[in-house]
């Protein structure tokens, strides 16, 4: 993932919050990508907005 606000030293639920905002932004917060993206990171203990 190329995003300027990843860092290296860039947590996990940070991370987890950016995949989530570019699945948002490329396919709409509706979109089945973007519910994916949520739910994968639910599977994995990780909430996210």
């Amino acid at each position: 993932m190329r995003d300027n606000r990843l860092r290296p030293n860039t947590g996990f639920q940070r991370f987890a919050q950016l995949t989530v905002n570019t699945a948002v932004r490329l396919y709409g917060s509706n979109s089945k990508e973007a519910q994916c993206v949520r739910q994968g990171w639910v599977v994995v203990g990780i909430s996210v907005k």
